[in-house]
């Protein structure tokens, strides 16, 4: 445990304490390494450990905020839960309404994950099995993480201060927070336990996210390093484009709209909020708009992009996508379908940290709600 309580009397201080926190979750996957697969009968053979990292911020610590949500916050491409030490607009947004925050390795698609998948990709594509199996792994991690911080954790020693239990709003939000990987992943994870009357969560965020994976891939500034990855075993860039299809087939059954939606519109004590930036060299918004139409979304009038097949009914949606429009970096992607080039081009990182869709994902996590930001305080970036 990290403890900096006693750095809440700096007004610029954020967080009062990180914790690490280990758990034991249920297991779905055969005994071994990463290789392993789903167990045949589909029962939980043992149980595994899993470790969290919490921030709790000063408001919290200090009582003069209550918790009004457990936001799970799920990292990037490859990354680790120590993506969340670094996300330093989520420490100020929870210090300042009173969330706390926490994080786990997304199981199947973490660093830890990467030699895996490229041992797929080069040398056995037969090992794609065990990489979707450890995502379904992830899935359950996430929710068992989700149940353990909204029910156990609270009640914990290192959890006080002062020698008192931190107060709880009540009642108190569960929203995931997903961006980029974590927000593709994450659409599939949350509509998914959205639908079975657990009350794991209220809403999810996706951020910089989209789908299907083979558009986003093959529209990413990050793709000229797989295809020559892929091209140390295939012989040219059709043999590419196949097995980029093949790829696919097998994470749709880990896909948000194919794995969620059987029961995502009729939940409407679900809420999504979908946010991107045009004009993103990573993760394309294309991607994000077919993200959209799959959930059935709705969009505010004023958003500054028209969305072929997204209504504007906001009342009648459990889903909303906003858009941010960087005029820039969008008129200087490539018109054509290549991959575009990201010199100085920081949107992918840089939307989710704009003061309009951070007031939006307040709002959002505090209430459920949806408010257009794009009219109150615009959405054209220079």
């Amino acid at each position: 445990m990290v403890d900096s309580s006693e750095l809440c009397n700096n007004p610029d201080s954020a967080l009062a304490r990180i914790v690490n926190v280990e758990i034991d979750v249920p297991n779905f996957l055969t005994a071994g390494n990463r290789a392993e697969k789903l167990n045949a009968e589909n029962v939980v053979n043992t149980v595994k450990p899993l470790k969290l990292v919490v921030i709790i911020p000063c408001s919290i610590a200090t009582g003069s905020k209550p918790v009004r949500a457990y936001v799970d916050f799920g990292h990037g491409f490859f990354g680790s839960r120590e993506e969340l030490l670094y996300t330093f607009f989520l420490h100020r947004l929870a210090h300042e309404v009173g969330y706390k925050v926490y994080a786990s390795n997304w199981r199947g698609m973490s660093f830890l994950d990467l030699a895996v998948i490229q041992k797929a990709f080069i040398a056995n594509p037969n090992q794609l099995d065990s990489v979707i199996a450890n995502i379904m792994q992830g899935f359950a991690e996430k929710a068992a993480a989700q149940h353990f911080v909204s029910t156990s954790l609270v009640n914990l020693n290192f959890m006080q201060f002062d020698g008192q239990s931190v107060v709880k709003a009540d009642p108190v939000r569960k929203i995931f927070y997903g961006i980029s990987q974590g927000g593709i992943l994450g659409s599939a994870y949350s509509t998914l336990f959205s639908n079975l009357n657990l009350k794991l969560l209220d809403g999810a965020i996706i951020a910089s996210a989209g789908s299907p994976l083979s558009l986003l891939m093959s529209r990413s500034m990050v793709f000229p390093a797989y295809q020559a990855l892929l091209l140390t075993s295939l012989h040219n860039n059709r043999c590419v484009r196949i097995f980029i299809s093949l790829i696919q087939m097998y994470f749709d059954k880990v896909s948000g709209p194919l794995v969620g939606l059987s029961g995502f519109p009729e939940n409407k004590e679900f809420r999504m909020l979908i946010q991107a930036g045009i004009g993103d060299p990573i993760v394309t918004s294309i991607g994000t708009e077919v993200m959209a139409r799959d959930y059935k979304a709705s969009v505010f009038r004023s958003n500054p992009n028209l969305i072929y097949g997204v209504h504007s009914n906001i009342s009648d949606s459990n889903a909303c996508i906003t858009e941010l429009m960087y005029r820039r970096e969008f008129h200087e992607l490539p018109s054509e379908i290549t991959v575009p080039k990201a010199e100085g081009n920081i949107v992918h990182d840089l939307a989710r940290q704009d003061i309009a869709l951070l007031s939006q994902v307040r709002e959002f996590i505090n209430n459920g709600e949806f408010i257009d930001v794009c009219d109150a305080i615009g959405c054209m970036r220079e």
